[in-house]
């Protein structure tokens, strides 16, 4: 794993590089280098198949080990592990993100990673190959179609005469009506708009004032232009303010459409729902538009299949691009993937095959045929000298340290989408900037400290995350929060507008920052200075005072009373234009984003495109509805309740949801319960805690949830502390189809106890139908605990039922339907290390409505004379009870339902051996 950022990824990889930004293109020279010094590479492959490579070895020595490890700061001894990897391996896939590409050299840092497996011969074979993973579900699609500045159907490029009479014919336009025009991309599209030398433009399904770097330039070109279109599924995004016109498009699940992803996988997107209101699939926008323009010719579509078909004609034999085929009705039955000539070869994993089907046959002088044809004159493939280059801009010192840029996990691109989903919100919050310890302490920044991080285009202003993740001299910031979400998020105010000279990629890893540590409390001396300030920002420090809550007909009369003695009892809400109603539906989504971060009243900034006669009205309105300061005469209750701490950790929003029923229970009992996510509790207070209740799923394979991981590497650290005072109880959630199931509960159990702790009651972990275990865990804890409230309690509640237990027709996973397999298809070719197969079933009678968005699972039985030749054979008592998931079944029973035996372990099979006295 090679990253300047310490990622989830680099936790669990063998061996994890820290490179120095921007320093790609040295290290994969000095790999090269160490695998041609202890002669690693295919010497065959490389005279068969390849050409340039008689000038690498000079070109090489210039990238030694030690002079790569000055470059890169990673040691030689890294170096050479990773290139000692490499070299032993029998396959190897080298897998890259934005980090190589969004770079002023972004296409020779690929060049480089495809000199490494053309050395090696290691490309164009099942498990070995250069594969990028782009940011994007269907950007290889829209590049094989020709979308880019340079690009035409079918791997095409506009510079060349053969490829431009070739699309003039399929579009049966006059030879030279394709202009020649190159643009520079979508940076110097902006600019030159700004300039004035571009009058209109035409944005779809993107946010560009968001997304692109420079952003003042965007939004200077946006204001200058006469005209602008802005096709979205979304309103309330940052470009659409700046259009003139916007034109409703739909949403992929209400289209249909062909989508290729990297993999060249071909998938059919049918029309799961319609598009509501006027809103239209895009190409069906485009062809409208295109004919009102006059071009009804060239546009006469009635369905995105019939513009399919002529995409099929765009089939390239130099490149071996060939979709001819597939069609609608073949992915109507099952995904493809190109290049497919004809229907039954659906599966083409490797590309370039000499076959003579998607290109010509190519035969060389001595009669015989290559395994490989790579897209060149001579069929084979070109090494590329690219020698380290600096990014275009390098600290100095009025901007000392590089800002990184890319995303979190949990949130997509601009949030237009994931930012209105509420589980979402709750796993990435909101913007943050990562600082290294050290930077950090020389700064004067802590933890959420409100950061200034400026370069030569602009500032942002985010809360500061100090963290090792990231190395000294280096920031990091993800893309997604912007101005929908509140002032000076937009990462892109400072991200550098330079671009690749070939790609026009533009370098958004790398750019020159400072940062400052600002104070946003300000004191106030009287209204009118509050008003006419130009800073909007303001913390609130409020006093320390008791909260308590009210019983709600106590609150509902004094508000009552409150507004009749003022005289507003019967004022209406202000009724808001178009204009008014877009910004606050952003504001509202900025507050539903950050709401885990409010400590204040929110308030409209002074800017904000709200009457003036409006804004105190919002003002108030937000202060009601935030403010917790009790009303006069109304005292808060204190008990002296024995305390509990209840500690959670959820990825979907089960655990959190099941831990505050836990907690309400609790409550009821009489305890003073201490409810928060994991990643909230500090280690100091939970070494002086005395009980403490677990409650957690698990994510991925067997690792903490977001909202618990920064709390379970500070536990699992050297230097966490002792806890022989702590006494806990842990329930853990997961899902038993994965095969670390519960692996955070049962990791996070056997930690505790490692550091003292003492277990309450044993631990207990839940299916995904989790309620009825979860209650009698806590009704073991309920009793356990009475002990130390000093009086006897009982859990009366009844655990929240799970949406999958809330099924329409009754099935559930602890009550499935008994279905036939009508289906059994294998996907996996012949060779594949996996068996991947498509099944049927007959749910006829089943009642059983699957909609897009519904879980489905499948619990297959073992056939029943299986099991009863294994239980002769073995000698087993077939009535013998055994706990399955906390319950109780007849051995018979669990062999039939529960356990795998056509397949046994190895630790099954000596078993057996032992059993039936076989020698293995």
């Amino acid at each position: 794993m090679v990253d300047p950022r310490k990622t989830t990824t680099a936790d669990k990889a063998d061996l994890y590089l820290p490179i120095k930004p921007g320093t790609d293109i040295a290290f994969l020279n000095g790999i090269l280098f160490l695998l041609v010094q202890s002669e690693k590479v295919d010497s065959s492959f490389i005279a068969q198949y390849t050409q340039g490579w008689e000038f690498f070895p000079e070109f090489l020595a210039d990238y030694t080990p030690e002079k790569v490890s000055e470059i890169t700061q990673l040691s030689v001894e890294q170096l050479k592990t990773a290139a000692d990897l490499i070299a032993n391996a029998p396959e190897f896939i080298t897998c890259w993100t934005m980090g190589l590409n969004q770079s002023t050299h972004g296409t020779w840092n690929t060049n480089a990673i495809c000199n490494l497996h053309l050395a090696t011969g290691k490309i164009c074979r099942l498990g070995s190959g250069p594969f990028s993973l782009t940011g994007q579900p269907n950007a290889m699609g829209g590049r094989e179609m020709g979308y880019m500045g340079s690009g035409l159907p079918g791997q095409r490029s506009l510079v060349s005469e053969k490829d431009r009479m070739f699309i003039e014919d399929l579009w049966s336009i006059e030879r030279g009506s394709i202009s020649t025009q190159l643009g520079k991309g979508t940076v110097d599209l902006f600019s030159r708009m700004a300039l004035g030398e571009i009058k209109a433009c035409w944005i779809i399904c993107t946010n560009p004032v968001a997304s692109v770097p420079n952003r003042k330039m965007v939004i200077e070109a946006l204001q200058k232009a006469e005209l602008v279109i802005a096709q979205d599924a979304f309103l309330d995004t940052e470009t659409n303010y700046y259009a003139d016109v916007l034109l409703p498009g739909a949403l992929w699940a209400e289209a249909e459409g062909v989508m290729i992803n990297s993999e060249r996988n071909i998938t059919l997107m049918q029309e799961a729902v319609s598009p509501p209101g006027d809103a239209l699939a895009d190409w069906e926008i485009i062809v409208r538009v295109a004919r009102e323009m006059g071009f009804t010719e060239g546009f006469n579509f009635s369905s995105a299949s019939e513009i399919f078909e002529e995409i099929k004609k765009s089939y390239n034999p130099t490149t071996g691009y060939d979709l001819r085929g597939v069609s609608y009705n073949a992915l109507r039955k099952s995904p493809m993937q190109w290049p497919c000539a004809d229907k039954n070869w659906q599966r083409n994993p490797i590309r370039y095959l000499n076959n003579g089907i998607n290109q010509p046959l190519k035969t060389l002088s001595d009669g015989s045929q290559p395994r490989l044809q790579f897209a060149t004159e001579n069929g084979k493939a070109i090494f590329y000298a690219r020698p380290h280059i600096d990014p275009v801009e390098m600290p100095n010192a009025e901007f000392p340290l590089i800002l990184n840029t890319g995303r979190v996990q949990h949130q997509w691109h601009t949030l237009t989408k994931t930012g209105k989903i509420p589980t979402l919100n709750k796993l990435n919050p909101g913007t943050f900037l990562e600082i290294n310890s050290q930077d950090a302490v020389e700064l004067g920044i802590k933890t959420k400290d409100k950061v200034e991080v400026r370069s030569r285009r602009g500032y942002v202003i985010l809360p500061a995350i100090v963290t090792d993740r990231i190395q000294p001299g280096s920031c990091f910031a993800p893309i997604h929060w912007n101005d929908v979400y509140g002032e000076n998020l937009c990462i892109n105010a400072v991200t550098s507008d330079q671009v690749d000279p070939i790609s026009q990629q533009p370098e958004l890893k790398i750019a020159a920052v400072s940062l400052k540590r600002i104070n946003l409390i300000e004191e106030i001396s009287d209204l009118d200075s509050a008003e006419n300030s130009d800073a909007h920002d303001y913390d609130y420090e409020l006093p320390a005072m008791a909260f308590a809550p009210i019983a709600e007909e106590t609150s509902v009369a004094l508000i009552n009373s409150f507004s009749e003695k003022i005289g507003v009892m019967d004022f209406k809400p202000p009724e808001f234009n178009l204009d008014e109603k877009l910004y606050l539906s952003g504001y509202i989504s900025g507050l539903t984003a950050s709401a885990k971060l409010i400590q204040a009243v929110p308030a409209l900034p002074a800017d904000a495109p709200i009457r003036i006669e409006y804004r105190g009205w919002i003002n108030g309105l937000l202060a009601g509805m935030f403010s917790r300061v009790l009303p006069m005469g109304v005292n808060a209750e204190f008990t002296n309740k024995p305390a509990l701490t209840l500690l959670w950790a959820s990825q979907t929003g089960n655990a959190e949801n099941l831990a505050g029923t836990f907690a309400k229970e609790f409550k009821a009992q009489g305890w003073a319960v201490n409810f928060q996510s994991m990643n909230d509790y500090s280690l100091e207070k939970l070494a002086k805690d005395k009980l403490v209740i677990f409650v957690t799923s698990t994510f991925g394979d067997g690792d903490s949830p977001d909202n618990g991981g920064d709390f379970w590497r500070q536990l699992n650290s050297e230097s966490a502390p002792a806890l022989p005072l702590l006494e806990f109880a842990l329930l853990a959630l997961g899902d038993s189809n994965y095969d670390q199931f519960c692996g955070h509960g049962k990791k996070l159990f056997s930690r505790l106890q490692a550091l003292g702790a003492k277990p309450l009651i044993d631990r207990v972990d839940c299916d995904t139908d989790f309620e009825v275990p979860a209650n009698r865990w806590l009704s073991k804890l309920t009793e356990k605990l009475s002990g130390y409230s000093g009086k006897k309690t009982s859990s009366n509640s009844e655990v929240q039922q799970s949406t999958i237990s809330n099924s329409k027709s009754g099935f559930t996973k602890a009550n499935p339907y008994a279905s036939r397999l009508i289906i059994n298809h294998r996907l996996s070719g012949n060779g594949s290390a996996k068996d991947v197969r498509q099944f049927g079933f007959d749910l006829a009678d089943s009642d059983i409505h699957y909609e897009a968005g519904d879980a489905l699972g499948i619990w297959p039985k073992n056939c029943p004379e299986y099991v009863y030749e294994l239980e002769q054979v073995l000698n087993l008592n077939a009535d013998a009870p055994v706990i399955i998931d906390t319950h109780e079944r007849p051995l018979h029973k669990a062999l039939i339902e529960n356990f795998e035996i056509c397949k046994p372990s190895n630790e099954a099979l000596k078993l057996i051996a032992e059993k039936s006295k076989i020698n293995l």
